[in-house]
């Protein structure tokens, strides 16, 4: 049984002065109309509840968790020189076929930022240089690709290039990754030498946290 909502409006009608009208409308269609609001409404503010919780926590806001304790040790593998009080080598050079260990790290971590600069005597040296990452002991890489490729720029050129997880700058030089890691146990991140040429400088350095 459907309950109906009389309501009594007035019409002007011109020359014939004013009557009444009885206006006749579902209660049922009331109620539902009323409802659809209400889950619009609900709708709306739990998804800007949700946006404002994810801008606060996801990885790619540069600002999520600051204002939070931290629970893990910052290091840095990098190619300083070992002499750091008095020596200023602060890169490796890699001979051609030659492989070198970037860094070899103790899990459990994350790695946050790797930056790297290179002087090689090779033209299109970026597809001439493989980079190899191994999680938690693998014996065959999780990565492997030319290290151009893996900071957004192929065919072995140096060109400048931006987005969230990566930033090649200094025209094309100066290559910045910000994806983050993770691993359990271990990483370790190879660089080897493809070309014919040596390797003058690879200038680089890897941004991690170490869990307690």
């Amino acid at each position: 049984m459907k309950l109906l909502i009389l309501y009594t409006t007035t019409k002007v009608t011109p020359g014939q002065g004013t009557r009444p009208t009885t206006t006749c409308r579902p209660r049922a269609l009331t109620r539902r109309r009323d409802f659809m609001k209400t889950q619009f409404l609900c709708a709306t503010l739990l998804l800007s509840l949700c946006a404002t919780a994810l801008a606060q926590t996801s990885p790619g806001n540069p600002l999520s968790g600051l204002e939070q304790l931290k629970d893990f040790e910052a290091q840095r593998a990098s190619s300083s020189d070992p002499n750091w009080r008095n020596g200023n080598a602060d890169s490796r050079p890699i001979e051609p076929g030659a492989t070198l260990v970037l860094a070899d790290l103790k899990g459990p971590g994350i790695i946050t930022h790797f930056w790297n600069t290179i002087a090689h005597e090779a033209p299109f040296y970026s597809r001439l240089l493989t980079l190899r990452i191994y999680w938690d002991g693998e014996t065959n890489p999780s990565v492997e690709c030319p290290i151009g490729d893996f900071f957004g720029v192929g065919h072995g050129l140096d060109k400048p290039f931006v987005s969230l997880p990566i930033k090649v700058s200094s025209d094309g030089r100066g290559r910045n990754c910000y994806w983050p890691m993770p691993f359990r146990k271990s990483a370790r991140v190879t660089v080897t030498n493809d070309s014919d040429k040596r390797c003058h400088a690879f200038y680089y350095y890897l941004d991690w946290a170490k869990y307690k």
